[in-house]
């Protein structure tokens, strides 16, 4: 799900490597694998396993810790922070309510509207076009938007109703926070102690490794 920005003295491609080589033919196989198997394996993954272990140290450091490997995990700069943020709510609502089942569904939404319909109601639209000098007279702009009218209408609602869906989300965020309540853990010590069990460790040095060469080559 690598987002990749090319540009030259012409145009700006810009495309997701997987879902629009696979939306060209199979949206289907993309649903399947972005929507359905993809949160379930993840949340099984960043929420279950990692946070069930990682809960001794305090709610706290179990959200950031989930939340921080998820987004190393997504393997670029574009997604991180998003990812990171992403996370770590999903990681607060799976503390809270016990139950992983919420946040697979809010995963599967996220990468639903995120995602999956973004690219499948863009698919016929040549969005880089847009962004060039390949329409930079009147009539060619025209002829565009009448040949692409109703994948531009689309479009724009959804647009619209991810901006209208972030905006109250990041509201009831912000009304929310004094409101969030953080258990301490089992285990408690100092900072770099605490650090010191939670990274220094095989398993994480290697993660680690794998999600800075995935870094470097997404900026190649």
């Amino acid at each position: 799900r690598r987002v990749l920005f090319r540009s030259d003295a012409t145009s700006l491609n810009m495309e997701f490597d997987l879902e629009n080589l696979m939306l060209t033919d199979r949206p289907l196989y993309v649903f399947l694998f972005s929507v359905i198997l993809a949160p379930i394996l993840e949340e099984l993954f960043f929420r279950k396993i990692l946070i069930d272990r990682a809960i001794v140290f305090g709610d706290k450091t179990a959200v950031i810790l989930s939340g921080l490997i998820f987004g190393l995990f997504h393997g670029n700069l574009y997604q991180v922070f998003y990812a990171f943020g992403v996370g770590c709510v999903l990681a607060y609502v799976y503390i809270r309510t016990g139950n992983i089942k919420y946040t697979i569904s809010l995963h599967m939404a996220v990468n639903f509207f995120g995602g999956f319909l973004s690219s499948l109601i863009t698919r016929n639209l040549d969005l880089a076009s847009l962004l060039s000098d390949s329409l930079n007279n009147a009539n060619a702009l025209t002829a565009y938007i009448i040949g692409h009218l109703g994948s531009l209408a689309a479009y724009g609602l959804y647009i619209i109703c991810v901006l209208a869906l972030g905006i109250i989300g990041l509201v009831k965020l912000l009304t929310s926070i004094k409101h969030l309540h953080f258990n301490p853990g089992e285990y408690s010590a100092p900072s770099q102690k605490m650090a010191g069990h939670l990274f220094k460790n095989v398993g994480m040095w290697m993660f680690f490794g794998i999600c800075i060469l995935e870094f470097v080559l997404s900026m190649i």
